[in-house]
């Protein structure tokens, strides 16, 4: 799959494509991991279940649109297509969601969110500010599409070559949020899935 995806994409999408597919992949193995190690504490403790559903419900999603599209183009397996289409179909998902999530900020959202998706390439704070700011007028209406943004884990920073998202930094929004407030050139990444909604 790795080689398909290398041949068919641009150098841009390249990266984000394969950083989503394998993420998914070894979150599904650690889900496993621990179900495997202690059935009986997975099943019973809360905290776990709503995890797991959430992870199983983002698999058997990408799962069934595939697997959809392989019934519809009468194939008896699914292929590297059916897959891409289906991450793909996952990105328009992500952007509708937050695209909702945004709207007393901005009635139709989803067109900022694709710009600054097109415009992901050297996204920085000070320019996704400025994209922002095409469309509102507000500051802090812009700090809280941010806020948003880390929240959903659909933004992160690059700092020290390491990615960084709300999820890998403790669920600390504040972290990130005063990262790209202190420096205006802190590279920012938007995440794998969002961006397949534009490949």
């Amino acid at each position: 799959m790795k080689e398909f995806i290398l041949d068919q994409l641009a150098f841009g999408g390249r990266k984000e494509v394969i950083a989503a597919v394998w993420e998914y992949v070894l979150w599904l193995e650690i889900a496993y991991k621990i179900i495997e190690k202690d059935k009986v504490r997975t099943y019973r403790d809360s905290r776990l279940t709503a995890g797991f559903q959430k992870l199983e419900n983002a698999f058997i999603r990408l799962f069934e649109t595939a697997r959809r599209r392989a019934i519809i183009f009468n194939r008896k397996s699914i292929t590297e297509d059916d897959y891409f289409a289906a991450l793909n179909e996952l990105g328009w998902k992500v952007l509708k969601d937050l695209d909702r999530e945004i709207v007393d900020l901005l009635p139709k959202g989803s067109e900022l969110l694709l710009e600054l998706l097109s415009q992901s390439d050297g996204l920085t704070s000070e320019k996704f500010r400025y994209f922002c700011g095409k469309r509102i007028n507000n500051a802090d209406d812009i700090n809280r599409l941010l806020d948003i943004m880390i929240l959903s884990g659909s933004i992160g920073v690059i700092e020290g070559g390491v990615t960084r998202y709300m999820f890998n930094t403790g669920y600390k929004r504040q972290y990130l949020s005063a990262k790209m407030k202190a420096n205006p050139q802190i590279e920012l990444v938007i995440h794998s899935t969002f961006m397949t909604a534009i490949l």
